[in-house]
């Protein structure tokens, strides 16, 4: 599992795949990551953005 501050892009990237394979809600996502909803959400725009 990928920490906080360490690969952070990594760390988004894995949570927008996870997002596009699993069509799963962002709180389910971000319990897996130890994150809230709302970070999960964040995530996917930054990753979106580049």
């Amino acid at each position: 599992m990928l920490r906080k501050g360490k690969g952070k892009r990594e760390r988004q990237a894995v949570i927008y795949v996870s997002k596009i394979m699993s069509n799963a809600k962002n709180t389910e996502i971000g319990r897996y990551f130890g994150i809230q909803g709302s970070t999960v959400s964040e995530a996917l725009k930054r990753v979106i953005r580049y």
